[in-house]
Parts: C-alpha cells; structure tokens; sequence
C-alpha cells in the first residue's frame, strides 16, 4: 500500500514548508535535529559516556532510574540535551530530586556548548527566579545563554573543560 494522492501532497507540503535553517544544512547534527526526543535523549547519554571515557571515569546507570539520569563516578547527574539556541533544558527536576549536577549539552550546527551545574547552585538558580516552572513545581525550565554573561556562565565550558570537570568529581 502507498500514500494516497492527498496524503503525498500534504507530506511534501510539510517537508517544503518546514525549515531547520541554512545553518544546519552541513551540519553533522542535520539528522538528529528532527529525531524523536527519545533518540536525542540517547544520543546525549552516549556523548556523555565517551566524554567520561576520555575523563577516565566511570559512567553508569543509575539503580532504579531510566531517562537521563547516570552516575559519573559517585556523582549522580541529570542530563539535559538541546538543539535550540539559544538552549532549552525542559523537565529539569528540583535537585532534590536525587542529582549532584544538572549536564546541559547544548547542540549548535559545527559545535556542542556544555554546563555542568552542582545541584546546590542550581538550587540558587531557582530560588533567584532563573529557571521557570514547566507544567508542575516539580519541572522547571532552564534557558542557559551560549556567549553572554549571563546567570549560567560560570558553568558553560568547551569539551576540553567538561572533561577535566568529569575527571574531578567524586
């Protein structure tokens, strides 16, 4: 069975309609940008592992937890993906929650901007009103800038710092 002569013309109506931008177009990331959030979410935890590998620590799940939250080495961390710029971390849970760090990997075309923030300084963050609330007190969103000096600066680093930072955690 095929698409029907109106279910064609609405799908490449959708496909010539719906843009990503010229800035993607060589992007390596082009493929990824349209992936399910799942798949984004998979992707993030693998980059993650070989960022720990090459920090040569241990990057495990966590016991009883699924999604984004891993151990690196004894600190547990809630890891966040975005391909938005500038980033937008959804479903950040109060670190309470059961998290040392919140990992905010932030996908541009040629590059990936990166925040490692402890839970106690994100817990700041939130009480100064730079987080907002998603849908429930429970899950916030977090809207870290990529060049300014903004409120997230002193946590945003390169791949070269990330790695450094993940070999320093306990």
């Amino acid at each position: 069975m095929a698409f029907t002569k109106i279910e064609k013309e609405v799908l490449d109506s959708f496909y010539t309609t719906r843009r990503i931008g010229p800035e993607w177009d060589d992007s390596a990331l082009r493929d990824l940008l349209p992936a399910a959030p799942s798949t984004k979410a998979s992707f993030a935890r693998h980059l993650v592992d070989r960022l720990a590998a090459a920090a040569e620590v241990e990057f495990k799940s966590v016991s009883g937890r699924s999604g984004g939250r891993r151990q690196i080495v004894n600190s547990v961390c809630e890891i966040k993906f975005s391909t938005e710029d500038p980033p937008r971390f959804q479903q950040v849970r109060l670190p309470d929650d059961g998290y040392d760090y919140l990992l905010g990997i932030g996908a541009h075309p040629k590059d990936f901007v990166y925040w490692l923030i402890p839970a106690r300084d994100l817990q700041e963050l939130i009480d100064e009103g730079e987080l907002s609330y998603q849908h429930a007190e429970t899950s916030l969103w977090c809207f870290p800038e990529t060049v300014a000096d903004d409120s997230f600066a002193a946590f945003r680093m390169r791949e070269k710092a990330l790695i450094a930072a993940l070999a320093k955690l306990n």
